[in-house]
């Protein structure tokens, strides 16, 4: 049951993390305000694209430790 609430909580986090810069207003990008010339900017939109992937890949590998961690007690 703990392992089942440990991994919904880092899911839960993960996602959100990954969706924030989504979710903000559009001119501020990780806290920093960019002019609106530059918002659809190649490089902003593929930056925001990439902390969104490396933030769920982070997660679902914490996840996955977490399960084999889980099950490598439970042969002892």
């Amino acid at each position: 049951m703990a392992l089942l609430i440990s991994l919904t909580i880092l899911l839960f986090l993960g996602v959100i993390q990954a969706i924030v810069p989504y979710l903000v207003k559009r001119t501020v990008v990780f806290g920093v305000m960019i002019p609106e010339q530059h918002i659809k900017d190649d490089y902003v939109v593929s930056y925001k694209k990439t902390i969104f992937y490396i933030g769920l890949n982070f997660f679902f590998i914490n996840d996955i430790n977490v399960l084999l961690m889980d099950k490598s007690k439970k042969s002892f």
